[in-house]
């Protein structure tokens, strides 16, 4: 009887064990999970730097995302706008910009409630506002104020707050209002 061919040698790419591929999500995976844990990466490699810690504000930690001057805030009533906004937070120091979220969908506009974003010029006037105006009422409904995520355009790049307005103005070319 004839005999089987003998199986073929495995692809460079499996040599060895392990693909080169495997190794790179692995590192990925474990840079993520680094950086979860308030970490930084290290000059060799992934490895846990801790990173100072948030003060503690009213027994809970309100540090957020490092670095950043922008802030969340929740539940808005339909009726508030990027002025009132303006306005409010306004109070706590030199805002950068102002984002009201209008719902998109038509479970967010059965829920009645939007979300906003107000970005300081400088962190300690965030703070002070996240201070102030968390768990305040703003146009008859109780608002949540958290740290949110940087923004792409630093304060400080522009003179005077911007509001979706004056972003869209300038995005083509006229004079904001």
């Amino acid at each position: 009887p004839p005999r089987a061919p003998p199986p073929p040698p495995p692809h460079r790419a499996q040599r060895g064990g392990r693909k080169a591929m495997d190794d790179f999500l692995q590192e990925l995976k474990a840079r993520d999970a680094i950086r979860g844990l308030g970490g930084n990466l290290g000059d060799e490699g992934p490895r846990y730097v801790p990173t100072p810690q948030p003060a503690s504000v009213g027994g809970t930690i309100k540090g957020g995302y490092q670095g950043t001057t922008n802030l969340c805030v929740n539940n808005l009533a339909p009726t508030v706008t990027e002025e009132a906004l303006q306005r409010a937070f306004g109070a706590h120091g030199e805002v950068f910009s102002v984002k009201v979220m209008w719902p998109r969908s038509d479970d967010e506009r059965r829920r009645g409630r939007n979300r906003g974003f107000v970005s300081f010029r400088s962190r300690e006037d965030a703070a002070d506002a996240i201070e102030a105006m968390d768990d305040s009422m703003l146009e008859g409904c109780r608002i949540s104020v958290n740290w949110g995520r940087a923004l792409r355009e630093q304060p400080g790049a522009g003179t005077g707050p911007q509001t979706a307005a004056s972003r869209n103005a300038y995005r083509h070319g006229a004079a904001a209002p």
